[in-house]
């Protein structure tokens, strides 16, 4: 992490010559990037390595700030990565939502800090779109697959030619068993939200042939599962046949 002074030092080259409440990235500032293995700003810390490459590519803007607000990219970056959950992911892993809130933005040094740190998470959140996130507690070390490459000089040129939504969607997997988890996922979080499955009470183990309270709970938990054929009829309480198969 950078010293105060250091940023202070870098920001001196990063902003010479730009009018007050603007930016660009020339070769000069992408140079002076690259003499950083990392940059801070309030409390972010952004890899240099990550987000030169497309910042050096010719003719490159600015992408998510533009005089001292968010740009519509900018907005739409807030958007999806607040409805990261949809993916089964973590919006506070990538960003701090709180970030949106700086608007009018303090000048340059913190044009150049949010644009900076808004490709770094957006990166990051694309990566584990396209190749997935694991949690290497859990990970079998006998089970080695191989992570799918981010290029993160392209990622933002999509970006910056098809917008945030469209690039996501694109890195995305593409199998048909991804958007039906999606949708899976959806219904399970929307069910959470509702108090989650009926429960069932404490008692004897219930088994086929009981008449008891519970089993009519049970029957209502595995509806709200997505089971049907099992309402019971005029005897929801009975353990019938149908259950059998659906506990089992």
């Amino acid at each position: 992490m950078w010293h105060w002074i250091a940023r202070a030092a870098v920001a001196a080259v990063l902003f010479a010559g730009t009018p007050s409440g603007a930016f660009a990235f020339d070769a000069s500032t992408v140079e002076a990037l690259k003499t950083r293995d990392a940059i801070e700003w309030r409390g972010i810390v952004v890899s240099t390595d990550r987000v030169t490459p497309f910042y050096e590519l010719p003719g490159a803007q600015p992408v998510w700030v533009r005089n001292g607000a968010l740009t519509p990219e900018g907005d739409a970056l807030f958007a999806a990565i607040t409805d990261a959950a949809s993916d089964g992911l973590v919006s506070s892993d990538y960003l701090p939502l709180a970030l949106r809130q700086l608007d009018p933005l303090a000048g340059p040094a913190d044009d150049v800090g949010l644009e900076l740190a808004l490709s770094s998470a957006f990166l990051s959140f694309a990566r584990d779109l396209h190749a997935g996130r694991t949690t290497p507690s859990i990970t079998d070390p006998e089970i080695v697959i191989a992570r799918k490459p981010a290029d993160p000089a392209q990622w933002l040129s999509m970006v910056q030619r098809d917008g945030v939504a469209r690039t996501l969607q694109r890195l995305r997997p593409q199998h048909t068993q991804y958007f039906q988890l999606r949708q899976l996922l959806s219904g399970y979080q929307a069910l959470a939200d509702r108090g989650g499955w009926p429960g069932v009470d404490q008692g004897d183990v219930l088994k086929p042939g009981m008449n008891d309270a519970r089993v009519l709970q049970l029957r209502q938990n595995l509806m709200a599962r997505g089971y049907s054929g099992i309402d019971g009829g005029i005897a929801p309480e009975l353990y019938d046949d149908a259950l059998v198969p659906v506990v089992e």
